[in-house]
């Protein structure tokens, strides 16, 4: 059966190292690179997002727009609507 480019399209990226996920009404993108990944989180809503991550082991070590803070097992992040979020997580 021959690719689609869609489905082509998806395989560079995941090779890249970008995974897809969603949390609540959040779309996410990780770009991991060695020990490091940066998470991105689009919100394509017209409405504000507010969604508790939780890190796993992970360590939240940068937050690139300033939405994030931080709590005991995770972190929260507060994304206006058709914004962006970003965070940079170790571990």
């Amino acid at each position: 059966m021959p690719a689609t480019a869609a489905s082509c399209g998806k395989q560079v990226v995941t090779l890249a190292g970008v995974n897809f996920e969603r949390v609540g009404g959040l779309l996410v993108r990780k770009i991991v690179h060695g020990d490091q990944q940066a998470w991105f989180y689009i919100n394509p809503t017209k409405r504000h997002i507010n969604a508790h991550i939780k890190l796993n082991g992970r360590k939240l070590t940068g937050d690139i727009a300033g939405n994030a803070v931080a709590g005991d097992d995770g972190f929260s992040v507060s994304v206006p609507p058709a914004d962006i979020a970003c965070v940079v997580t170790e571990g």
